[in-house]
């Protein structure tokens, strides 16, 4: 026994503990504080930073969605003429804050649900490609920015 009644360890007290053995308890008046608890804060810290930092960066850079429009006066089975998608696709982009130019189009067979045509031109001078899909023979359509 030791002079204060405490009970020795199973194990010399200058080896570490064996397998299944929790560590022998810290002296009084020591703690086992050291570099970790500082490390994972400071590496907490830096993940909450970047979490936030990317949240905001993904709502403030707009990304690319749907935009939708109508034709004023839809040639319902007709053939759609280039340069009339291109002043509509036009004016709906720049309804939406971008800058188009030299925007082309080919002729639409006709307008009609399903149909799919595809423009190319330059959106806030980068090179786009603009996929225009008819969801009505009204001339209701969806744009996407490609």
């Amino acid at each position: 026994m030791y002079d204060n009644g405490a009970v020795p360890p199973p194990y010399p007290a200058s080896y570490p503990a064996p397998y299944g053995y929790p560590p022998p308890p810290p002296a009084p008046g020591t703690t086992r504080t050291g570099w970790l608890p500082i490390l994972s804060l400071v590496v907490s810290a830096a993940a909450l930073i970047g979490v936030i930092g990317l949240a905001v960066f993904v709502m403030s850079s707009g990304g690319s969605y749907p935009l939708t429009g109508e034709l004023d006066s839809a040639p319902a089975g007709a053939p759609l003429l280039g340069p009339t998608l291109v002043s509509v696709i036009t004016d709906v982009i720049e309804d939406d804050g971008g800058e188009v130019t030299g925007m082309k189009c080919p002729t639409t067979a006709r307008v009609d649900q399903g149909v799919v045509t595809v423009c190319h031109g330059s959106i806030d001078d980068e090179d786009w490609a603009v996929v225009v899909y008819f969801e009505s023979s009204a001339g209701r359509f969806t744009l996407q920015p490609i």
